[in-house]
């Protein structure tokens, strides 16, 4: 079988979560799958480089178009051409897209479309003008309802495409994502590298409304003169970043975007991961940073009790007081900071690539 894999997601300079998970789902893939063949789409003016992975047991072609988004996206949506497959020279028999873009196929071949979160659904006030107008127009709705399968990456997600763009229960598949094994060993002096204090919270994340760092920080300023800790913010800056950044205070710093090879000892040298956003649709980092060893406190909304379980203090994202009281609970009491890294064990061993590639290859 042919199968086309839509990689732009990995042409980010700064690897997003979409851009980890096409990532980790082809290491899989190819890993595992000796049967069909990959052709590897991706386009953009003037790329130095693109992230691979490891072509593994199977067959795999890359063909890049130096071609601008704004050109192509053009082109795609408002003449429908060129054709992706056209493009790639193939006869291909079903095309995945890991994350909604814009696109164009020949008729007769199977679409297979990852949803991650309807965030810029579901809270429009947290995305620019600019993000807003790109998601108008693209039409997420109308690519769920033209897909032959989708893919939810948790039950929450599953739950909003069907209530938001009203899909049948029968096109979409539940599939976790996995976590990769290299968080569970982390190298190199990280907190000389980014002087880093001796005891701290993390958050790493994009930096944006979504993900509640103002609520994390006056969480933090209501706890700081009772415990020893630090704040560490990391991560890429999104839309309105610096205006939440400005509220950065005393014992609190800002290290960036963090590269990849250093993420597993950053978690690692935390003493506890903070991640109380509003809404996310699977939750990367705090999984990460359990396999790092990290305790968590994580918000309660979105998919992040359903991908947790036990393994994580959760709290409202609204109440700040509530917030900062399991902050302090989880840096004072060595108990419950035992019983969660307890229940973490059991809890990721769900979340393999492998067999979230396994269950992809089931829906080909």
């Amino acid at each position: 079988m042919k199968i086309g894999f839509d990689i732009r997601p990995l042409q980010e300079s700064k690897k997003s979560g979409v851009g980890e998970y096409v990532y980790e789902l082809l290491t899989a893939l190819f890993k595992i799958d000796t049967q069909n063949e990959y052709f590897l789409f991706s386009n953009a003016k003037n790329l130095k480089k693109i992230d691979l992975p490891a072509q593994g047991n199977a067959k795999v072609i890359h063909k890049h178009f130096n071609r601008s988004n704004k050109s192509l996206n053009f082109q795609l949506k408002f003449l429908n051409s060129p054709k992706i497959d056209q493009m790639l020279k193939e006869k291909l028999d079903v095309m995945i897209f890991p994350n909604i873009n814009f696109y164009s196929l020949s008729p007769g071949i199977k679409k297979i479309l990852v949803v991650h979160d309807l965030s810029y659904e579901i809270f429009p006030e947290f995305y620019s003008a600019k993000s807003r107008l790109w998601h108008k127009i693209i039409n997420a709705k109308k690519f769920c309802q033209n897909a032959d399968q989708i893919i939810a990456v948790s039950k929450n997600t599953k739950k909003d495409v069907q209530n938001i763009f009203k899909i049948n229960d029968n096109k979409i598949k539940v599939i976790y994502p996995g976590i990769s094994d290299r968080f569970k060993s982390g190298s190199g002096d990280i907190k000389e590298k980014y002087q880093l204090p001796e005891k701290f919270f993390l958050y790493l994340g994009t930096i944006e409304p979504r993900k509640n760092l103002i609520g994390l920080i006056s969480s933090f300023e209501k706890i700081k003169n009772h415990i020893p800790h630090h704040l560490v913010i990391a991560g890429a800056k999104g839309y309105r970043a610096d205006k939440m950044l400005n509220r950065l205070g005393e014992r609190m710093r800002y290290i960036d975007y963090v590269e990849d090879k250093d993420k597993p000892a950053l978690y690692q040298s935390a003493d506890i991961f903070a991640f109380p956003s509003f809404y996310e649709g699977f939750g990367f980092p705090p999984l990460e940073a359990l396999a790092a060893s990290t305790p968590v406190v994580a918000s309660c909304t979105g998919s992040l009790g359903e991908v947790l379980e036990d393994a994580a203090l959760f709290v409202n994202p609204y109440k700040d007081n509530e917030i900062a009281q399991a902050m302090k609970n989880l840096a004072t009491n060595p108990e419950l900071h035992n019983q969660l890294m307890k229940n973490n064990r059991e809890v990721l061993q769900k979340y393999t690539w492998e067999n979230t590639a396994r269950q992809f290859l089931e829906c080909i």
